[in-house]
């Protein structure tokens, strides 16, 4: 990465625990451009809701962002975020990257659902994501919307790179793996610099005409034997607002659901919906 003056150096770091009483924020720590806003709290106190925030407008060329989340035995977590995030045009050879590292312990479970992410056109960014569960019974349900870009001014597919690593683990065992790399076409990359060929980011095997794509795993949930099948039929019944999509199962741990759609608040809603309907088994 080349020097940028005006790039920032961001950590986030929460830690969950759980008790008789219920779930409670036992540590954390921000530096700007991040901030969490005072808990929320349900089931009886048992589920704890945060949401993050940031004072900046966006992610910009040269910013290095370390998130770090800890849920400990018996601890209910629910994260989200506050507004959809703004991947900001960078120079050519400048980029932002991001590290998130996740820790479940046995017992405890983790709803991780930031709103869908916007690359503008002329934006790098490389996210990884390192998940471990400790067991069987660390649960989790992850999720993330990604669109086309700012479609509304034209700018469908104009970002330079987008690059998303998620490595999920439980105990010592790879349990899920996805290495995401969009090179668009028309994004303006450094052909000449790049060990992949640039990608027609319409076209079958893409995104297909639509202009959001969505993820949501669901991994050691007691989930009902229907669920897979209701999932269906939603998706189905979804097709009049334009979303298309499938659910495939990970073994006996769970379930991945992956969603088109042209309306990121959509996307949204319907993962959100889908997540309720897991956790009601």
């Amino acid at each position: 990465m080349k020097e940028n003056s005006f790039g920032r150096e961001s950590r986030l770091w929460i830690k969950a625990a759980g008790g008789k009483e219920g779930t409670r924020l036992e540590d954390c720590f921000f530096r700007a451009p991040y901030k969490i806003m005072k808990p929320f709290y349900r089931e009886e106190g048992k589920m704890m809701e945060l949401m993050v925030m940031s004072a900046s407008a966006g992610i910009m060329g040269g910013d290095r962002q370390q998130v770090e989340i800890q849920v400990g035995k018996g601890a209910r977590l629910e994260v989200t975020t506050q507004s959809y995030e703004k991947i900001h045009k960078m120079d050519p050879g400048d980029w932002a990257e991001r590290h998130t590292a996740i820790w479940v312990e046995e017992g405890g479970f983790l709803q991780y659902q930031p709103l869908p992410v916007i690359p503008f056109a002329g934006s790098d960014f490389r996210s990884k994501v390192d998940i471990q569960l400790k067991g069987p019974g660390a649960g989790l349900v992850y999720s993330e919307v990604l669109s086309c870009g700012r479609a509304a001014r034209g700018e469908r597919f104009q970002y330079r790179r987008y690059v998303n690593q998620i490595q999920i683990s439980c105990g010592k065992k790879l349990v899920y793996g996805d290495n995401t790399i969009y090179l668009p076409e028309h994004g303006d990359s450094l052909k000449d610099q790049e060990e992949l060929e640039p990608m027609e980011m319409e076209e079958t095997g893409f995104f297909e005409g639509f202009t959001h794509l969505a993820n949501l795993i669901i991994l050691n949930c007691p989930i009902g034997q229907d669920w897979q099948d209701r999932v269906r039929e939603r998706i189905e019944e979804e097709e009049i607002n334009h979303i298309r999509g499938g659910v495939t199962r990970l073994g006996e741990m769970g379930y991945v659901v992956k969603l088109l759609g042209l309306q990121g608040e959509k996307l949204t809603l319907l993962l959100t919906e889908l997540a309720k309907m897991a956790a009601a088994g």
